[in-house]
């Protein structure tokens, strides 16, 4: 009898170290699949939120919660991202309705600090191609909350398609109207004139068309990873995959022909053909752009590099700075947007210690004495 229950003793601790080997090759692996920023976010939230960083294209440590992205802009998608944006600890979510420039009804997300939310800045966030509200705001995640900024998305349909309005006149009136949507929606929200711009891809293309058109609207903005020659922009699609059979028709539907067939509507969507009209907006104003961009490619003379040239030429009345790096296109849009509101001036919460991707210059200081003399970050 004792060698037996010896044996049985055996037996279960043998069978206890192999459910505790297996709990661990679990964690293990969850940690494995986990984004490094996530876990980062959970060491330096032991650590009393002391950021860290470390360099080239990984950002990690944000000292407040993200939403991850890797759901397409679908419904069912669409339900997770609102669902994560509902329970972040710092920011509420409130969704409004406004008319769109096509008559049609459509959703704004207004993304603000859960507490003592009165007199904020604004944000106007456009989404990128394919995208929505809701993806442009889960990006955001609960930075509005922690810096105490109001952030703003809206679907922003084209003129005929919903998703990829790719600059439409009608939808730069939409983005122009939505402080005043969001003012009535929200009354005390926001502050007065503090009105701002931060869009990637073709959302950074509608950003400075924005500024072009309504000058007097911004502080500043900023354009990340932009198209900004739309005309060019089409035949380099005929490079990605489906380009030829899928997205040059789509653009094609929605700007009315080729550019050959209507120059005219792809110069109005250009913020390249309106150059003259940015620089003397007398926004501040910093551009993005990789040269491992291959969704917008960036070699010389191509997209952001030919923007900034021709701008810097134009003696611009504000600063102009740009952010040149190696990462994949919208890399920063998902992971640096806070330092977007670094350089628009509205971060005032103590992020010293963090660095975004990239090297910053000034390309040019601006004509006016109002404007800063270097690039912030």
């Amino acid at each position: 009898m004792r060698y037996t229950s010896l044996a049985r003793s055996r037996r279960a601790k043998a069978l206890v170290l192999a459910l505790l080997l297996l709990v661990a090759g679990a964690l293990a692996g969850a940690l494995f699949v986990m984004r490094p920023h996530a876990l980062s976010h959970a060491w330096d939230a032991a650590r009393h939120g002391i950021v860290r960083h470390i360099a080239k294209r990984r950002l990690i440590g944000l000292p407040y919660r993200t939403i991850s992205l890797s759901v397409r802009s679908t419904p069912s998608g669409d339900v997770d991202l609102l669902r994560s944006m509902a329970h972040l600890p710092l920011t509420r979510m409130v969704r409004i309705r406004y008319r769109a420039h096509d008559g049609s009804w459509r959703k704004a997300i207004v993304l603000a600090p859960r507490r003592d939310a009165q007199g904020l800045p604004l944000v106007i966030a456009p989404h990128g191609r394919g995208g929505d509200a809701a993806h442009a705001c889960a990006v955001w995640g609960d930075l509005p909350g922690y810096a105490r900024v109001a952030v703003v998305c809206a679907d922003d349909p084209g003129r005929v398609t919903p998703h990829y309005a790719w600059g439409d006149p009608g939808t730069i009136r939409d983005l122009a109207r939505l402080p005043g949507i969001v003012a009535n929606a929200l009354p005390g929200l926001v502050q007065p004139g503090a009105i701002y711009a931060v869009g990637d891809s073709m959302g950074g293309q509608e950003v400075l068309l924005l500024v072009a058109a309504k000058p007097r609207l911004l502080r500043g903005a900023v354009a990340m990873d932009p198209t900004t020659n739309l005309a060019l922009r089409y035949s380099q699609l005929a490079q990605v995959p489906n380009g030829l059979r899928d997205w040059q028709p789509l653009m094609r539907l929605e700007v009315g022909g080729t550019p050959s067939q209507v120059p005219l509507a792809y110069a109005a969507r250009s913020p390249i053909d309106h150059v003259r009209a940015i620089a003397s907006s007398g926004v501040p104003l910093e551009v993005w752009w990789s040269l491992r961009d291959r969704a917008v490619p960036t070699k010389p003379g191509n997209q952001a590099p030919a923007f900034i040239a021709e701008l810097a030429e134009a003696r611009p009345r504000a600063i102009v700075c740009q952010r040149t790096g190696w990462w994949v296109h919208g890399w920063p849009w998902r992971h640096s947007v806070w330092d977007a509101l670094r350089f628009l001036g509205i971060l005032h919460v103590r992020l010293s210690d963090m660095r975004a991707p990239g090297r910053l210059s000034v390309v040019t200081p601006g004509r006016t004495d109002t404007s800063p003399t270097a690039c912030a970050g």
